[in-house]
């Protein structure tokens, strides 16, 4: 099964305010200038949402689409772009924990850095 984004809109406003949780900022202050950094150290950072995002499931010939609270993305620190940071991906998953608007993060070798925290 393939996922995606049904709206460009959705994906940036999700990706800006997964970004900007206190969780995801410790994590990249942690990977740039902290003990965690270096090159191709890249963070995975489980995020639900408060407002679902609206995905497409494509599964052969079959499309669906549906709102999805969970998400999860792998920035990594690639100091050849610019700022610095690179999004390997970007997709829906499944968070286990309360609430909305919590993040965990984890290290390359899952060790959790932080765990659920209110945003």
């Amino acid at each position: 099964m393939v996922t995606a984004f049904a709206q460009l809109p959705d994906m940036i406003a999700t990706g800006v305010a997964l970004l900007n949780t206190r969780q995801a900022q410790a994590g990249l202050a942690a990977m740039f200038v902290g003990t965690q950094g270096g090159e191709s150290t890249p963070l995975e950072i489980d995020y639900t949402s408060a407002t679902p995002v609206l995905m497409r499931f494509v599964s052969g010939h079959h499309v669906a689409t549906m709102p999805v609270p969970q998400l999860t993305m792998v920035p990594d620190r690639v100091l050849a772009r610019r700022l610095g940071l690179h999004v390997q991906i970007f997709f829906n998953s499944a968070v286990t924990g309360p609430g909305a608007n919590r993040a965990v993060l984890y290290v390359q070798n899952g060790a959790e850095l932080l765990g659920f925290l209110d945003r």
